[in-house]
């Protein structure tokens, strides 16, 4: 008699116990969530100072450097511009521990003092002198005593953030053990617990999903950034020396070699500043910002990217155009460096898959999208221009398929493939309001389908 009110008491606390850890995953569940968002945002902030850190220090030497080979003092009021810049930086960066040290500050000092002697040097036209203090050991010393402070307030920043990750591990590993204590209590709080516990793994696989693919933003970023250092002082000089050509012809002198110098130097320019439209789209996706995008004539932007991406096929791989199907009133609305670069990942895998030879047919219509097939391929109903490219490679599984604008995931892993041109120029294309389709079979070859839609 008396064991009834006790077995009635033991199952409301076991249902007690259950709802009770049923809370506690969710709680700790949140908690993660918070923590990796806000440790998602540290390191975005991190990486974002560290490489204004370096831009900005770069520009200044450029700057510096610059004065003292053209003695142009605009070069003087860009170094003041961005040596304000680099100091708000760092001490927004002060947040994140000690940007350097005693050998860091003094590099630093001695960098900014060799600098304004330069500039000091430049106004009274001794430029030859400037030159040497920029291009000597102490100041190449200095410049690298600093480069490693640095690099050294990055390390131990981004160490604080790895230490967070393994705390998130710790805690996820907690919320396994009490979701499997919670089993032995009752049934049901167990079904919720292991519920949460793949909602928590999942949590777990984005968050290291993140920082594989932050950490390729952090390469990519870093690159496009040196890049872009290398190409200041190409379009400055092509720039000036171009503007020196335009003024010896416009003197007089319209030889033939004159003519070649100045088509040359303008090549150069044209080409940096294309290079540098490459760098900013690479930087502008690293950081998730929308390109900019401008009107073209559907067949006159399709042609030029072909032409540019065609530079990158072999010798024995044909390439048949037919763009006749579009007149001069098709417009469409994108950004052209990425169109170029989507059709270029797609002739360079249609190589890939070409290695005896082949054809690619690269085909383009509009066509009326319906509301139907739009929610398919999520797009806007109306009118599209669709752009076919048809290889005679050796084709994919439906599993590759499947599976090809996934990041990361790459055929050619012995080739050192990324993964990454397929899943970007889905997300380039996505950007322009379209989207990339495929469609093969193993043995038949692959045809992707770029829907662009036409712009009012």
């Amino acid at each position: 008699m008396t064991s009834r009110p006790y077995s009635k008491y033991l199952f409301w606390a076991y249902i007690l116990v259950g709802f009770a850890v049923c809370m506690l995953l969710v709680a700790e569940n949140f908690f993660i969530h918070s923590d990796v968002d806000r440790n998602q945002n540290r390191s975005y902030e991190l990486n974002e100072i560290t490489h204004k850190i370096r831009y900005y220090d770069e520009v200044l030497t450029m700057s510096a450097r610059m004065a003292a080979y053209t003695g142009d003092s605009h070069w003087e009021g860009r170094y003041n511009v961005f040596e304000k810049k680099l100091d708000t930086v760092i001490k927004q960066s002060l947040k994140y521990g000690d940007f350097g040290g005693e050998k860091t500050d003094n590099a630093n000092q001695q960098l900014v003092e060799m600098e304004r002697h330069a500039f000091a040097l430049i106004s009274a036209g001794r430029l030859a002198d400037a030159q040497a203090i920029l291009l000597s050991a102490d100041y190449k010393k200095y410049k690298r005593d600093y480069m490693q402070g640095l690099q050294g307030f990055y390390t131990r920043a981004d160490a604080q953030l790895h230490e967070m990750q393994h705390q998130h591990s710790l805690r996820s590993n907690f919320i396994h053990y009490v979701t499997v204590s919670g089993v032995l209590f009752i049934v049901v709080s167990a079904y919720v617990g292991f519920s949460l516990l793949n909602r928590s793994h999942r949590q777990q696989k984005l968050a290291l999903e993140y920082r594989r693919m932050a950490s390729l933003g952090r390469l990519s970023a870093g690159m496009a950034h040196e890049i872009n250092n290398a190409l200041q002082p190409i379009l400055g000089l092509s720039d000036i020396l171009r503007s020196r050509l335009d003024k010896i012809m416009q003197e007089g002198d319209t030889s033939e070699a004159a003519r070649q110098n100045h088509d040359h130097a303008e090549m150069i320019y044209k080409n940096a500043m294309y290079a540098r439209e490459i760098v900013e789209n690479i930087l502008g996706h690293s950081k998730g910002i929308q390109s900019q995008q401008e009107v073209y004539t559907a067949s006159e932007a399709l042609q030029t990217a072909s032409e540019f991406a065609s530079q990158s096929l072999a010798s024995n791989i044909s390439l048949k155009e037919n763009v006749s199907f579009l007149d001069g009133g098709d417009q469409i609305r994108i950004n052209l460096t990425d169109l170029k670069q989507i059709i270029k990942n797609i002739y360079i895998n249609a190589s890939h898959a070409m290695k005896d030879g082949g054809e690619i047919l690269f085909f383009a219509t509009i066509k009326n999208v319906s509301e139907h097939e739009a929610k398919i391929y999520d797009l806007t109903p109306g009118k599209f221009c669709v752009l076919s490219i048809r290889d005679t490679g050796s084709g994919m599984d439906k599993k590759t398929l499947s599976s090809i604008f996934e990041p990361f995931f790459t055929t050619k892993i012995e080739q050192g493939g990324t993964g990454l041109g397929l899943s970007v120029a889905y997300r380039m294309m996505k950007q322009m309001d379209g989207v990339i389709t495929a469609e093969s079979k193993k043995g038949h070859g692959s045809t992707f389908y770029l829907y662009f839609p036409l712009a009012s």
